[in-house]
């Protein structure tokens, strides 16, 4: 009799809470007329160079998702009907679709809304009439910033920039002023407000350039590395601070390798250059731009010769360089725009499988110009 009464006992709580969850159910669903998904900030076509930004929107469902490229990477709860992501992307064209999640069982489709982001240092005007130059910030707040963020808009002319930002960017407190010894500087000295109009790819405009206007030459220069032919000085340094050396992202091989991606794979040779192995692109290689091939910091030779010191490394023997080959060459080695041999002709400056960092592979190569030693 016992088990009999616990059985319908257990049978009741079971039937109650589903029927609990199907009241839940349905009063978390929303009828299809009802549902709506709009994308507020940022509009449908855009370009930048930066890449991050924020997507703001309106949904009548309690949580979205964002697919970039048709890869799910956020969830983000909504609040007031308002949602806020902050999303990271690459280089290119990238597709942003916020899908729309309701909790209760929806047989029919939950709206989306989609924008597309070109992201890149450069991006050529024609493409900017279709995806046009965008920036997050301007100096107004707006209604739905403010449901989410106590702006303090009443007491603005109060409150130093400095304190406003940091209500918002908290992750900046640790580091500001780090970037500079002048602990008076404040945010706007670099972000203008209304950033609606800023173009970071236009030099006179570049706010780096406000303080290190000496270095607006560098791009007069010859040969100039590609982050800063196209303005984009933060790829490599943090604006705000960092534990490394000369504000930059990341040690500087890690940084020369998020680009350079296939350079990486060299160290994995037989035969490694040290300072490459070591991780000193810089001491061949100048980060901003020269005069010289391979953005190096002096021509090739005067590099090599920066460590091998001729009276020490060659005192025994040494093969010519800047000269030209006197005889046509077997192989084709790597000649100056001269014509003339020099150290990078026989030798790879990052690793080869040879010995003595050697180019050359073909035993025969040097009889082009060596006849009496075949």
């Amino acid at each position: 009799m016992n088990s009999v009464f616990l059985k319908v006992i257990l049978l009741k709580h079971i039937m109650s809470m589903i029927l609990l969850t199907l009241l839940l159910a349905l009063m978390n669903t929303v009828g299809e007329k009802d549902q709506f998904m709009e994308i507020l900030i940022p509009h449908k076509f855009i370009s930048t160079n930066s890449y991050k930004t924020h997507i703001v929107g309106k949904t009548s469902a309690p949580i979205i998702e964002v697919y970039i490229n048709d890869q799910k990477t956020y969830e983000t709860m909504v609040k007031d009907s308002i949602f806020h992501q902050q999303i990271f992307y690459g280089a290119g064209l990238n597709e942003v679709r916020i899908k729309a999640i309701y909790s209760g069982m929806i047989d029919y489709p939950t709206p989306d809304a989609i924008i597309e982001i070109l992201a890149g240092p450069e991006i050529k005007r024609k493409y900017k009439k279709i995806y046009t130059p965008y920036k997050f910030h301007d100096s107004t707040p707006k209604d739905f910033c403010i449901c989410c963020h106590d702006c303090d808009c009443d007491n603005l002319e109060e409150t130093t920039d400095k304190q406003i930002c940091l209500t918002c960017h908290k992750d900046y407190r640790e580091n500001f002023s780090k970037h500079t010894k002048v602990e008076n500087r404040t945010c706007v000295l670099c972000h203008q407000l209304d950033l609606t109009t800023f173009e970071s790819a236009d030099i006179e405009d570049n706010p780096c350039f406000k303080c290190h206007d000496d270095r607006i030459g560098f791009f007069t220069r010859e040969y100039v590395h590609g982050p800063v032919a196209g303005g984009s000085c933060t790829i490599c340094h943090n604006p705000h601070g960092s534990k490394y050396e000369k504000s930059l992202q990341a040690p500087v091989q890690i940084l020369c390798f998020t680009c350079h991606e296939y350079i990486e794979d060299e160290q994995l040779k037989k035969t490694v250059h040290d300072p490459f192995m070591s991780g000193h692109c810089e001491k061949c290689h100048d980060p901003h731009s020269t005069n010289n091939r391979w953005v190096l910091v002096k021509n090739s030779q005067e590099v090599c010769m920066g460590c091998h010191n001729p009276d020490d490394n060659f005192k025994w023997h040494s093969h010519p360089y800047n000269v030209k080959p006197k005889k046509d060459l077997v192989v084709d080695l790597k000649l100056t725009s001269r014509g003339q041999l020099e150290c990078l002709s026989c030798h790879n400056p990052h690793s080869t499988n040879t010995e003595h960092l050697l180019r050359i592979t073909n035993p025969t190569a040097c009889l082009g110009c060596h006849m009496d030693k075949e």
